[in-house]
């Protein structure tokens, strides 16, 4: 049965309006409760298609402008819809073809599939068939080609992305990877650090050895005659060096609980083999040059962690290139040796720096929150760092009347001391800087992180001038 011009023309306005309404569903379905609960009846068909995209415009919005296209040239240029009609049938086919390939089922897909099929029906010309087989497919192969190269590549990494930092699931909240690595970084980074020596301890045996062998056959000697000629007679320990070694060390006979003979044996085995070392680095140290030694072995990197100043006392410029926070104990023995390298570095990075410093009282040393505390009411008055440097030089035992005295040393107003220091308004914001710590990774005293990376244990002057002396460089 024909059906009129002005019928067909009124029939493809309604498809085109229809279709046009399809895409704003479509387009709204992450958005609207209800429309999404519809769609998921039929699955995540919906929602995996409303992924895909096309120059970062998802599928649904290139669907509101092809049906806006169709519309308004239906009314103003109808003679240009049969090509605009059969361009589309390509890209729906590419549609069609990726659902099927990625078992989806969509809703609006279908729904648009089938007016895509009454539209052709309606403005099918078996005269021009050719044209529309020759349209149809080059709108599909290159459709195909940007869809699946552009979207289903960014769909897959968003799919792969979350699964990598992902560790587990309860309900609907994610436990991601940061949240167990992070506050774990200052020990896991020490296991690192200890498979890194043991590696590092091996490598450098084996250097050693090839270096030698080498040495050996220029020589024309085998490696045991060579090496015995080399070693053997600088390496032996004599009893003289043993008493010297005791009596440098007089805790050792106190604290050992065997024969005086094995203890001497055992002392003597370490000395002969600290000498071999020594003798075998000086002896090969310029091997290294002849032979061209080059090693690939890296140290692990210090990791990465987030902190803020907060509250805390600080010194230096608020926009410095380099933030380094001291976390530390007042009655830990290594931050007090750690406490002169502070020092020295805060003087020779002064302006360039600002230094923060964060209290850590470890649970067995008792008096070290009291010390804690004890500088904050004196930072209260202004001489948080000179109250510091007393403390840590300070050998006295650490009770209220200890830390008074250093008030009146400092010439600060004792009797508003004592009262800030018996309210413990500090003991809350202390612990809580020591619970920040722990989820940032900070598990022992001293640690230091220098622009968001974890350093654990005592680090030397030279060593922290080169980390801040290259964090410096990268700002200039």
């Amino acid at each position: 049965m024909m059906i009129s011009r002005e019928a067909q023309d009124r029939f493809l306005k309604i498809i085109f309006i229809a279709g046009l309404g399809c895409a704003v569903l479509s387009a709204l379905e992450s958005q609207v409760d209800w429309i999404a609960s519809f769609c998921s009846f039929w699955g995540e068909g919906c929602r995996e298609t409303g992924k895909i995209s096309l120059f970062h415009l998802p599928v649904p919005i290139w669907g509101i402008i092809y049906y806006l296209i169709l519309v308004v040239s239906s009314f103003i240029a109808p003679r240009f819809l049969f090509y605009i009609v059969m361009a589309g049938v390509g890209v729906e086919l590419t549609l069609v073809s990726m659902m099927l390939e990625m078992k989806w089922a969509c809703l609006f897909c279908l729904a648009n599939l089938l007016l895509v099929i009454l539209s052709v029906a309606l403005l099918f010309d078996h005269k021009r068939i050719w044209q529309a087989l020759a349209l149809s497919a080059l709108c599909f192969m290159v459709s195909d080609h940007m869809l699946t190269t552009d979207s289903m590549k960014s769909i897959q990494e968003k799919v792969r992305a979350p699964e990598l930092s992902v560790l587990a699931q309860v309900g609907d909240d994610m436990i991601r990877e940061s949240e167990v690595t992070e506050p774990l970084s200052s020990r896991i980074y020490k296991l690192q650090r200890q498979i890194y020596e043991l590696k590092k301890e091996r490598l450098d045996f084996l250097i050693d050895r090839r270096l030698i062998n080498l040495e050996a056959a220029e020589k024309g000697l085998s490696p045991e005659v060579h090496t015995y000629k080399v070693f053997n007679d600088d390496t032996q320990v004599s009893e003289e060096e043993v008493e010297q070694y005791i009596q440098a060390s007089p805790g050792i006979l106190e604290s050992w609980k065997g024969p005086e003979q094995e203890l001497k044996k055992r002392l003597r085995q370490y000395l002969q083999d600290q000498k071999t070392k020594n003798k075998i680095a000086e002896y090969t140290k310029p091997l290294k040059q002849k032979y061209t030694v080059r090693i690939f072995l890296e140290p692990p990197s210090l990791p990465a962690t987030s902190v803020k100043v907060g509250a805390s006392p600080s010194l230096g410029p608020e926009d410095a290139a380099v933030v380094v926070f001291e976390y530390s104990d007042y009655q830990c023995p290594s931050c007090r040796n750690a406490h002169g390298v502070s020092v020295k570095i805060r003087d020779r990075f002064k302006g360039k720096i600002r230094w923060v410093f964060k209290d850590y009282p470890l649970e067995r040393h008792r008096e070290a929150r009291l010390m804690a505390q004890a500088a904050r009411c004196a930072g209260e008055q202004g001489k948080f760092w000179e109250y510091q440097d007393l403390l840590y030089s300070s050998q006295d035992h650490p009770d209220v009347e200890v830390l008074k005295g250093f008030a009146k040393q400092l010439n600060l107003d004792v009797e508003r001391f004592t009262r800030s220091l018996e309210s413990g308004k500090f003991d809350a914001i202390i612990e809580k800087e020591k619970q920040s710590a722990k989820e940032a990774g900070v598990s022992s005293t001293p640690t230091f992180v220098i622009n968001g990376r974890l350093s654990p244990g005592f680090m030397s002057f030279e060593k922290m001038s080169e980390l801040i002396e290259r964090e410096l460089e990268k700002n200039y």
